[in-house]
């Protein structure tokens, strides 16, 4: 996709709705996620049946949205980030989420006792949200290499979210509040996202001839 900004610095914002972006996951992994990791092939009719449906009804709730900003890593507050994060040439951030509606229905399917339904719709929710964070980092990093820069590992992976390695998910809600308004909040307290299926990742790009 195109990214609707002619650059990635010195500092810029911008929102991206699922419009342009792969945000439909693969039956498979919706299916191993919730816990069925039998081949397709090898599916019950009941159950492909009844994750048919929830991916239909995934696709028909899901609002996906993002916040993205990026611009000198000294931009963003310190100590809510890999150290790698720091000394790169080029920092961002982005909070994505699916919006309310798929959560609030899928906690209306456990609690009138259709639990495979949920799971399955909760599954869906999952891998289209990463789907979703999987298609911001490749166009974000295909606009920083027009640009001479290339990803930076932080803790062995480029796009990093706060809770994973010694980063404690509090991370979330300083990086949050430096932030204009997106469709992410966090609790000050414990740092979860809200509405549930929420991420903020972290990307950093150094210069592509840097040893």
């Amino acid at each position: 996709m195109t990214l609707p900004v002619e650059s990635l610095g010195p500092r810029c914002e911008f929102r991206l709705r699922g419009e342009g972006l792969d945000v439909l996951p693969r039956m498979k992994l919706v299916l191993a996620r919730a816990g069925h990791a039998a081949s397709l092939a090898s599916v019950p009719e009941e159950l492909r049946r009844e994750a048919d449906l929830a991916y239909a009804e995934g696709k028909r709730l899901a609002r996906h949205e993002a916040l993205v900003v990026c611009g000198p890593p000294g931009s963003f507050p310190p100590e809510s980030a890999p150290e790698g994060f720091y000394s790169s040439a080029l920092a961002c951030v982005f909070a994505s989420s699916l919006g309310d509606e798929v959560e609030r229905e899928t906690e209306s399917l456990f609690a009138r006792g259709a639990s495979l339904k949920a799971v399955l719709l909760d599954a869906w929710a999952s891998e289209s949200l990463e789907a979703f964070n999987e298609s911001i980092h490749a166009a974000v990093a295909a606009k920083a290499a027009l640009a001479g820069l290339a990803p930076l590992k932080m803790d062995r992976v480029e796009r990093f979210s706060p809770g994973y390695g010694a980063l404690s998910v509090l991370a979330n809600f300083r990086l949050l509040s430096a932030l204009p308004r997106g469709p992410v909040e966090a609790s000050e307290k414990t740092g979860i996202l809200s509405p549930r299926k929420s991420t903020v990742c972290l990307l950093a790009f150094a210069r592509a001839n840097r040893p």
